[in-house]
């Protein structure tokens, strides 16, 4: 029986390309083999895509001709723009360091992660596995003290269900998330905001601070202030040390490795 005529017969059948060709049907190959294989929420990122020459086709027959799942949606977001939390975060964690906020051993402590799996989540999100984008992970715990995700702005209810499951799954041991939004603007102008969750005594998540990274506020605050307490988490601050300490996150700082990094995708801060 002859297949759909737009679809290369490499994507329609078994085959498995050549690892040597870089090619578009390589890249989709590979989406058509983590979709077949994955047994939860998948996320794929990849620096450049060309959609329109095999993608569309591609994934417009995967979903007629597959039954085990029955929606897919696939979103490009440009890898540098969507690392600006971690490299902007490893930054105020070494900074800490520099400035004698962190001692050398309390550095240590607080191991910093990208993309980790964790388990061992809290009613009503037990068997659940989240990784999240960046993560401070003290030594001795099994979850993150503070976490932070990144993506688009019509994303934004999966960064919520993100967000909550970490901050209220993860009891008590996430303290604080941070979310990082971006949206595309006219002219190749990207947008950027930064929001970061607590959680209340009765469990809940609660937005605790908003700010627009790009374009500036007129009158934005300077950073998000964050408790040594909330970056040991369950573990407690080392002994001599003050849990209420307060370290500002620099959003001069944020600004200007978002910039960098905005510009190396092709756009321009909004």
């Amino acid at each position: 029986m002859m297949g759909d005529p737009n679809i290369p017969r490499a994507l329609r059948g078994d085959t498995t390309l050549p690892n040597a060709t870089p090619s578009p049907y390589r890249t989709f190959s590979e989406i058509r083999n983590a979709m077949l294989s994955s047994t939860d929420n998948t996320e794929l990122t990849f620096n450049i895509i060309i959609f329109l020459q095999v993608g569309l086709p591609f994934l417009m027959h995967f979903q007629k001709t597959t039954t085990s799942k029955t929606s897919y949606h696939a979103r490009v977001i440009s890898t540098r723009i969507h690392d600006v939390p971690q490299m902007w975060l490893s930054l105020e964690a070494s900074t800490m360091q520099a400035t004698g906020f962190l001692s050398q051993d309390e550095r240590q402590h607080l191991l910093t992660v990208v993309g980790t799996k964790f388990e061992g989540f809290a009613f009503p999100y037990v068997g659940s596995r989240k990784e999240p984008d960046w993560a401070i992970l003290p030594s001795t715990d099994t979850l993150p003290s503070v976490a932070a995700e990144s993506g688009w702005s019509d994303n934004w209810s999966k960064l919520i269900g993100d967000m909550e499951l970490l901050l209220v799954g993860g009891r008590p041991n996430i303290q604080l998330v941070l979310l990082f939004t971006w949206s595309k603007r006219v002219h190749n102008r990207v947008a950027g905001e930064l929001r970061a969750y607590e959680r209340t005594a009765a469990g809940d998540a609660s937005e605790r601070f908003c700010s627009g990274i790009f374009p500036i506020p007129e009158e934005g605050p300077a950073g998000i202030a964050v408790t040594r307490g909330e970056l040991f988490g369950v573990s407690g601050v080392f002994p001599g040390r003050n849990a209420a300490d307060v370290w500002e996150l620099s959003f001069a700082r944020l600004r200007e490795i978002a910039a960098r990094m905005i510009r190396a995708g092709g756009c321009v801060p909004a």
